[in-house]
């Protein structure tokens, strides 16, 4: 199975802390190849496996809860339970969809995270008990200290990303909890499903934002970097663009006036002569340059001629002729 983070994330109104509340102690577990869900994200899933399935049919015409836990390898197509971390996350089921081939398409709210105890089944699907993993924290002014930065650096990567939607900065300023800051910022970021793993297994949420001011300072950098790069590019773009339709339009004006014709046979034959002056290559490709240079410029600028100059004394000097030397100091004299 698959699940995919949804763009538009809503912490909720109040009604998770009830689903939380009313949470029994033993539900089915879900295995996801790699994406991790946090509690209080929306995500879409896409069920696929028989034992993955047959757990949400369980629970689709009741409660529609069920725990979702990773896999540590994701190219394990059957795990069993010693392929899964015990970390997880309670979710309910806000939509669910089955396809023709019998998968379903889920859309699922996350509720808490929860420690797997003990796997009560493992067939025809995972049941397993748990315990939810309450979160305390007091905000003291150097918690909210820590939170502002994060939101700061966080709406700057946001402002950067094409990937983002701004919708994600107001999310971000409207938690109201560290640890849901932590979550919203964390469920965002493109992290390895490693890193997400483990920022749903660190419970401390002031250490999970911690942890999350040197990764975004690191996408802060890389954003910057890279629209750097393109605005670097564009420029260069731009500059290629304007020359080539300047280079145009002056074609076109000479030949409007008759000097595009003489122009081109007299950079041909210059080229002609280089080619057959014997010339030895560095002199040879020193010759070229300048007669590309040449040919860019208009007969009316100052350094046509003096270019123009250079080009005959080049071809002029007798690259491919020699004369015998004759020793004979008596005739000499």
């Amino acid at each position: 199975m698959s699940a995919q983070p949804q763009d538009a994330r809503q912490p909720g109104d109040g009604s998770e802390h009830k689903l939380e509340e009313q949470l029994p102690n033993e539900l089915p577990v879900v295995a996801l190849r790699q994406y991790v869900i946090y509690p209080f994200m929306v995500a879409p899933i896409d069920v696929g496996r028989e034992r993955s399935i047959r757990a949400v049919d369980a629970v689709a015409g009741s409660h529609r809860q069920f725990v979702t836990v990773v896999q540590k390898d994701p190219s394990v197509e059957n795990p069993t339970v010693e392929d899964l971390y015990r970390i997880g996350t309670a979710v309910v089921i806000l939509r669910m969809n089955r396809l023709p081939t019998g998968a379903v398409q889920l859309l699922v709210r996350g509720i808490s995270r929860v420690a797997i105890e003990e796997w009560i089944q493992t067939d025809p699907y995972f049941i397993a008990r748990f315990t939810p993993i309450a979160e305390v924290a007091e905000k003291t002014v150097e918690v909210q200290a820590l939170m502002n930065s994060v939101i700061n650096l966080f709406q700057r990567v946001v402002q950067l990303s094409p990937q983002l939607p701004d919708e994600l900065s107001i999310l971000a300023q409207t938690a109201e909890a560290p640890g849901l800051l932590a979550d919203v910022v964390a469920s965002a970021l493109n992290l390895q499903p490693q890193q997400r793993q483990e920022f749903l297994e660190l419970t401390d949420p002031i250490e999970r934002l911690r942890r999350l001011i040197p990764i975004l300072n690191h996408e802060v950098e890389v954003l910057e970097l890279t629209a750097r790069i393109q605005e670097e590019a564009r420029k260069e773009m731009d500059k290629a663009q304007r020359e080539f339709i300047l280079r145009q339009q002056l074609r076109e004006i000479r030949k409007m006036l008759g000097e595009e014709e003489d122009r081109e046979a007299e950079i041909e034959e210059l080229r002609k002569k280089i080619e057959e002056a014997g010339m030895p290559e560095e002199a040879r490709e020193a010759a070229e340059r300048e007669l590309d240079r040449l040919a860019k410029m208009p007969p009316a600028a100052a350094e046509y001629t003096v270019s123009r100059t250079y080009l005959d004394w080049l071809i002029s000097l007798p690259w491919s002729k020699s004369t015998e030397d004759n020793l004979d100091i008596n005739r000499a004299r």
